[in-house]
């Protein structure tokens, strides 16, 4: 699936008229604003540079907390070019600190991978949510996304645990999006 497809299929999912000539500028409006809210309740670095990509490939304008946390990190790049600290090896591990990167110590989940599993975790729980409706058992329905999605049973119950209200928020934005037939 190309990335166009792709942003088609999210966009007719939250009830946008993929047909409409506007269709992308809303949706990365919409998927920015999201992404924003996500950004102030964690604070990962990843979530700029994904809005980033979506505000210019959307044709909208870059928001003012994009703007600012590039701003901020920008900074602290300089002060660092003019300290002339960590040159040498040391150097790419304090550049990558100060965009928000390698934090979190040896052995410790990267920020892109953290990123990744709270995609998929939401993805989970929506899935459980759907196949629960479909075969009415909660713990069939984890056993059956569990193996579509080829992870644990444990792994998706801890999704499903985390994520329900946003899954439940999203399944229900989905429906009332909808055409009503």
């Amino acid at each position: 699936m190309t990335f166009e497809e792709a942003w088609k299929h999210e966009a007719a999912q939250h009830g946008i008229d993929v047909s409409a000539p506007d269709w992308r500028q809303t949706f990365a409006t919409l998927a920015v604003n999201r992404m924003g809210e996500s950004f102030e309740d964690d604070p990962n670095p990843i979530i700029p540079w994904q809005a980033l990509r979506v505000a210019v490939d959307g044709s909208i304008d870059v928001p003012n907390w994009v703007i600012m946390y590039f701003h901020t990190r920008g900074k602290r790049l300089n002060d660092l070019l003019a300290r002339g600290e960590h040159r040498g090896k040391r150097e790419a591990e304090a550049v990558g600190k100060i965009l928000g990167f390698g934090a979190m110590g040896k052995g410790g989940t990267s920020v892109a991978r953290q990123t990744l599993n709270k995609d998929r975790d939401l993805i989970l729980a929506v899935h459980v949510l759907g196949e629960t409706a479909l075969i009415g058992s909660r713990t069939g329905a984890i056993l059956a996304v569990a193996e579509r999605f080829g992870v644990s049973s444990d792994t998706v119950e801890r999704a499903f645990a985390a994520n329900k209200a946003k899954a439940k928020a999203r399944i229900d934005n989905f429906l009332e999006q909808a055409p009503q037939q």
